[in-house]
């Protein structure tokens, strides 16, 4: 089983794949406001969701993509948690 931090390191890299307006100098942790700070579009938001199904091998629920739950790296790990204790 992977622990959060395992989680949180593999979503920072999907979403360094995906962002554009990232560089490798740019800070990302758990609280960076990934939406609010505009630092992912509405078609890099799917292309994270994509890339992270793929890399977890998991199917993310409708209903838990909202801005809510991609608000930062921590809401994003806190909504995966149980999808992927399913798996």
């Amino acid at each position: 089983l992977h622990s959060m931090n395992d989680l949180e390191t593999t979503v920072i890299e999907e979403i360094r794949k995906c962002a554009t307006s990232i560089d490798g100098q740019t800070l990302i942790d758990a609280e960076t406001r990934l939406l609010d700070d505009g630092l992912l579009t509405s078609l890099e938001l799917l292309e994270l969701v994509v890339g992270l199904e793929s890399r977890l091998s998991i199917a993310i629920p409708l209903e838990f993509l909202s801005s809510k739950n991609f608000a930062t790296v921590g809401t994003i790990c806190t909504m995966l948690e149980p999808i992927k204790s399913e798996t």
